[in-house]
């Protein structure tokens, strides 16, 4: 039988309608319907339940057109209401206004589950605790819940509320469970929210935050708004609520979202945020999933992690932070969160990214590490801005500062390149009283690069100035500039620094800088000179491992040059081939201008080297040696050249110096060789 109830603009109350196949369709017209039981229609064709007019919710209630053979529509035109009672819609299409089931006073939140096999629209929902009661903890959120063939939402809201007690210390009620799937894409306006509620005074924890997860499943989009799911502000040392997290996933297609927040309130851990499109292109706001501030004497809280992967990523200046915050009053630095951005396409990004330890409070507390930040395209090329890895310093008394965390970027393609528009720094935090300093990490560039900031620093000492150990610096492919003549410099400590590719040869560096223990350099510049500017490398020193400057190319072409490493044969020219420092009437030197601690050029096998400045001035105070009969030339035109030994039994073959005016401080000592 069909049932229709038609109060015009009056109000209707009605209870159960149906069970098993007792009703075919059900329609509710009025200006209110309160449902007071549950709505069942039979397994035949238009089994519909169609609702004209608001709803409230007495208890409650379930809406189920789902049968095996005939599934029926369900619309409700009104917004229905309901204090802390469950709704559950079952159907084929199904749509609705806003659905309102926060919890009575004191109350928690009445759970939403819609679940249709067409398309589901719905309005704004809002499932949150109620207000709790005087000397109460706070009301928990109840779960939402929506599946469809195709969903368009509006706001969703499932927060716990605040705990209420002066001085009772009572706990903020936790967040739910939020969770979208669909089939044929996702748009949804307006905010997310499933964070915990604050706890009172003066010590109350926060509530947990809930999760928030969305995922289509097969061909279409999914456009969101904001996402937030934090935990609960705690008051004093009370503790922090439960992370929570928020994943979005998309098999089939293009992924939008708003601003992503997991940060932790007051002494809570940021939650895990994840974004993927497995086959199309993913942009974002801001996303942070740091740790909360620490209250209390709480240490610093950790941040969650951050993976974002797809076919393509345009991020453009969203930020992305997973950092662990300062500890309070006495405790130690929380830690970063690991950020993975993947894709295999192009990545475009230019806002910061940040993934770095806190600083310790009180005696004795060490800083949080840094986590590490991978950035990679199987497919494309890869542009970032600045990001910092950086681990967090040690507080007052003996503490070790915290270790920085990794950076590593990546592309491919026919011609992969990586833009870097920004610094990289992955510096180990300060330590206090004679304790450990933290240690820099590895920066990998692992394709060619362009710079494309005036100024782009790599940072990775360790903690208190370098003394820490020091993370390596690598560049794996040639380093140009872009968008006009770019300074380069590079800081590893301790750590070593490898430029694997050519410096300048295409566009011009404006300046080069590079210090670390041992730095392996291959060409720099080509036809024309690769830096416009300084050049200068120093090779530095690391416990018993004495710093080189090793030569593996075969043209050095730039302007003022200066290589600078320990004593003994550390200036090493090692291209196994003929090898040209070049400038265009500027300086060249070899080693400390001044004295002989500066390194002594060593020539590897069949590394005859010429130099020739064009009227700038040589400088190699402590000499040059070689391995067997390798040539000298040095060429300083009008100006000047000091040198010291060259050669000893049959290590040159031949030396022939040019200048104004040679100083020599050293024999020349040639091998039984012709010529």
């Amino acid at each position: 039988e069909t049932v229709s109830l038609n109060a015009g603009t009056s109000t209707l109350s009605v209870g159960q309608i149906g069970a098993a196949n007792e009703i075919a369709s059900a329609a509710l017209t009025s200006a209110t319907t309160t449902l007071r039981g549950d709505i069942t229609t039979a397994d035949v064709a238009a089994n519909n339940v169609t609702i004209t007019g608001a709803v409230t919710l007495a208890s409650g209630v379930t809406i189920d057109t789902n049968r095996t053979t005939n599934k029926g529509d369900i619309t409700i035109t009104g917004a229905s209401t309901g204090a802390g009672t469950a709704l559950s819609l079952t159907g084929k299409a199904i749509s609705t206004g806003a659905i309102t089931t926060t919890g009575a006073a004191n109350g928690d939140g009445g759970a939403v589950n819609i679940t249709g096999s067409s398309t589901v629209t719905i309005g704004a929902i809002t499932t949150s605790g109620g207000t709790a009661a005087a000397n109460s903890t706070g009301r928990n959120a109840g779960t939402v819940s929506i599946t469809g063939a195709g969903v368009t939402a509006a706001a969703i809201t499932a927060s716990g509320s605040a705990g209420v007690g002066a001085g009772t210390s009572q706990t903020g009620g936790n967040g739910a469970a939020i969770s979208i799937t669909s089939t044929n894409g996702v748009t949804q306006t307006g905010a997310i929210t499933a964070s915990g509620g604050a706890g009172s005074t003066t010590g109350g924890a926060g509530g947990n935050a809930g999760s928030i997860t969305v995922s289509n499943t097969a061909a279409g989009a999914i456009s969101l708004g904001t996402l937030a799911a934090q935990t609960g502000a705690a008051v004093g040392s009370g503790a922090g609520g439960t992370a929570g997290s928020i994943s979005v996933s998309n098999a089939a297609g293009n992924l939008t979202t708003g601003t992503l927040t997991t940060t932790g309130g007051l002494n809570g851990h940021g939650g895990n945020i994840t974004l993927a499109a497995a086959s199309g292109t993913v942009v974002a706001g801001n996303i942070a999933s740091s740790g909360g501030a620490a209250g209390g004497t709480s240490s610093g809280r950790n941040a969650g992690s951050i993976n974002i992967s797809g076919a393509a990523l345009t991020l453009g200046a969203s930020t992305i932070t997973a950092n662990g915050t300062v500890a309070s009053t006495l405790g130690a630095g929380g830690n970063g969160g690991a950020v993975t951005i993947s894709s295999t396409g192009a990545i475009t990004s230019s806002g910061a990214i940040s993934a770095i330890g806190g600083a310790g409070a009180g005696a004795n507390q060490a800083g949080g590490n840094g986590a590490a930040v991978s950035v990679g395209s199987t497919g494309g090329n890869v542009t970032v801005g600045s990001i910092t890895t950086t681990g967090g310093n040690g507080a007052a008394g003996v503490a070790a500062g915290g270790d920085a965390g990794a950076i590593t970027l990546d592309a491919a393609g026919g011609t992969p390149t990586i833009t870097l528009g920004g610094s990289l720094t992955a510096l180990g935090g300060n330590q206090v009283g004679g304790d450990t300093s933290g240690s820099g990490a590895t920066i990998h560039i692992k394709q060619d690069a362009l710079l494309n900031a005036a100024t782009v620093t790599l940072d990775a000492r360790g903690g208190n100035a370098g003394v820490g150990t020091g993370g390596n610096v690598q560049f794996d492919g040639a380093v140009n500039s872009t968008g006009g003549a770019r300074a380069l410099s590079v800081t590893a400590g301790k750590g070593d620094v490898t430029f694997s590719g050519a410096m300048g040869a295409t566009s011009a560096l404006s300046a080069l800088t590079a210090t670390g223990n041992d730095i392996n350099v291959a060409n720099i510049g080509g036809a024309a000179a690769g830096v416009t500017g300084a050049t200068a490398l120093t090779a530095t020193t690391a416990g018993a491992d004495a710093g080189e400057i090793s030569f593996t190319g075969t043209t050095y072409n730039a302007n003022a040059q200066t290589y600078v490493a320990t004593a003994g044969n550390t200036l090493k020219v090692n291209a196994g081939a003929a090898t040209t420092f070049t400038s265009t009437a500027d300086n060249i030197t070899f080693g400390n201008a001044g004295n002989a601690n500066g390194g002594t050029l060593l020539l590897a096998d069949g590394s005859n080297l010429s130099v020739g400045t064009n009227n700038g001035a040589i400088s190699a105070f402590a000499g040059v040696r070689g391995s067997s009969a390798e040539t000298v030339s040095l060429n300083a035109g009008t100006s000047t050249l000091s040198v010291g030994q060259i050669g000893a039994a049959n290590e040159i073959a031949s030396a022939a110096l040019t200048s104004a005016t040679t100083t020599l401080r050293g024999d020349i000592t040639t091998a039984d060789v012709a010529a």
